[in-house]
């Protein structure tokens, strides 16, 4: 996939897009897992993706339309195609790979890569949003932080 140039508006509406797919991921496991411990994890963490949405949708009415800094731009955008094709999981929805998951290990492990490959998007994206948006930005970083943890805790014990 190509991105082109991309516009702030267009980062904010892919780290929009992240969530959604976080969202879909983390419910299809509550089903997938409904009637055990997990799918109280998933369900809260798919709660959390809904939030974390409408932070990036408030960020992205509010932002300038504008293209990326040119510094920012051929290694910005490499790294933001590496990411939609691990989001992409190779043309799939993340619910269709997710709906394919019955071990709990692995469906631990699957959102788990998921969330450091959305950490790292949003570690960039600090970068790009405006001053006034900076903090709400660390606060999402700390969040999705706090998801990584929650899923090793629950795979490591």
């Amino acid at each position: 996939m190509h991105l082109g140039k991309l516009s702030l508006g267009e980062v904010l509406e892919f780290a929009v897009s992240v969530e959604r797919n976080g969202l879909a991921m983390y419910r299809q496991f509550a089903v997938t897992f409904a009637g055990t411990e997990l799918e109280k994890l998933f369900d809260e963490l798919a709660d959390e993706e809904v939030k974390h949405e409408e932070d990036f949708k408030r960020m992205l009415g509010e932002a300038k339309v504008e293209n990326l800094p040119e510094s920012y731009f051929d290694e910005y955008r490499q790294y933001l195609e590496s990411i939609v094709n691990l989001h992409l999981f190779q043309g799939k929805k993340v619910e269709e790979v997710a709906a394919k998951i019955s071990d709990a290990n692995e469906a631990l492990k699957f959102a788990l890569e998921f969330e450091k490959d959305s950490l790292l998007f949003f570690l960039e994206l600090k970068n790009l949003v405006d001053d006034k948006d900076k903090a709400m930005v660390d606060k999402l970083i700390n969040e999705e932080r706090g998801h990584v943890l929650k899923l090793s805790k629950k795979l490591i014990s």
